[in-house]
């Protein structure tokens, strides 16, 4: 469940179109997701997590939907179980959709997807600064002539991973630039900062990619057009 609900490193946003012209840019408290940030600093049970919800973000309680994990459980079943074991709550607030992940009483990730006024990746730097790592790759599917490259900004500090998404052709990936729109961003709880991309990579990443995909992790090159983009088959 916990690995199928996020799923940082597949196409899960196909076609979106995550920035709307002439909208404003967005304040860094929106870029860093700071209401967010502080709902998965903390510890609280899941069946609370719906209060402070709607609190942090001044939403209705009716407006937080709450999904129990549930490992292989039938989606018809999930919905008659207890939230003891933690639970998945999703939210849409000022244009983003937001999805929590929580483990018992512990915010383990949380992704903030934008459906609007997407920042830039310029934009996206002013607030959280240079990454630290990155890693693009460029996937075979779903076609020859419209191949997606993604590219993935990790930002261990703040804990925060964020990527962008364009459409290459043939074997030719698309390029990045400063102006490319970000799709959504992954957070998690901060602390030592070696110990975040492999918390975010374990919850966002298939299993049998986890570690191949750590190994391809490069220092952000200082500029844009210096990135590298992996074309190899995944593991």
């Amino acid at each position: 469940m916990r690995r199928s609900w996020l799923l940082l490193l597949m196409m899960s946003l196909l076609g979106l179109t995550a920035c709307i012209p002439n909208e404003p840019p967005r304040s860094c408290d929106s870029v860093t997701h700071t209401a967010l940030r502080s709902l998965i600093q903390e510890t609280y049970p899941v069946d609370q997590a719906r209060q402070r919800v709607a609190a942090t973000f001044g939403l209705r309680e009716a407006e937080i939907s709450i999904q129990p994990l549930s490992e292989g459980t039938p989606p018809a079943v999930i919905k008659t179980l207890p939230l003891v074991r933690g639970g998945v709550l999703r939210w849409t607030s000022d244009g983003t959709q937001y999805e929590l992940l929580l483990e018992g009483s512990q915010p383990v990730v949380a992704r903030a997807t934008y459906q609007s006024a997407a920042p830039t990746g310029d934009r996206l730097m002013q607030c959280l600064g240079k990454p630290e790592k990155y890693w693009a790759y460029y996937y075979p599917t779903p076609s020859m002539t419209r191949r997606l490259t993604q590219l993935n900004l990790f930002f261990p500090t703040s804990g925060t991973a964020c990527w962008i998404q364009k459409y290459g052709s043939g074997d030719t990936p698309a390029r990045f630039g400063p102006t490319d729109t970000v799709a959504a961003c992954d957070l998690a709880p901060t602390g030592r900062a070696d110990d975040v991309i492999p918390q975010l990579l374990k919850h966002l990443a298939a299993p049998s990619t986890t570690d191949w995909i750590q190994g391809q992790l490069k220092e952000w090159p200082g500029n844009w057009e210096a990135i590298a983009v992996e074309t190899r088959p995944l593991p």
